[in-house]
């Protein structure tokens, strides 16, 4: 069992993210892994983030990671390069993918006018 059932004492008043990981937030991202297993080979600067974003709460930290992994694996987030979007989005949707500073990708849509409706009907849930 882990030693976090309550709130962390870590004091997390500094919002700069490019701090380095203090030795107890280490110990809590290794301590992570160890509970959360398909974070391994996940990034640690995004575990630290996520560990930042909830004061240091483990449990709530290792709940919400548990689930955003769940999410990305659902959506096949890590293949994402390999999408092939369907024949009638790309004929009538007008939409394409950029990248923010880090690469990360970004779909850009011009719903407008488009009959969204419409379009959804047309392709299996599987293909968006």
């Amino acid at each position: 069992e882990m030693p976090y059932s309550k709130p962390a004492s870590i004091t997390l008043s500094n919002p700069d993210v490019t701090r380095p990981a203090s030795s107890d937030e280490l110990t809590m991202i290794n301590d992570m892994k160890t509970l959360v297993p398909s974070l391994e080979g996940y990034d640690q600067h995004n575990i630290l983030r996520w560990l930042r974003s909830k004061d240091g709460r483990f449990d709530e930290t290792a709940e919400g990671l548990r689930k955003h992994m769940l999410f990305r694996k659902a959506w096949q987030l890590d293949n994402i390069k390999d999408w092939v979007a369907p024949e009638c989005l790309e004929k009538y949707c007008g939409y394409g993918f950029l990248a923010d500073k880090e690469g990360n990708p970004i779909l850009m849509s011009l719903l407008g006018n488009m009959d969204v409706d419409g379009m959804l009907r047309s392709v299996q849930a599987v293909d968006y």
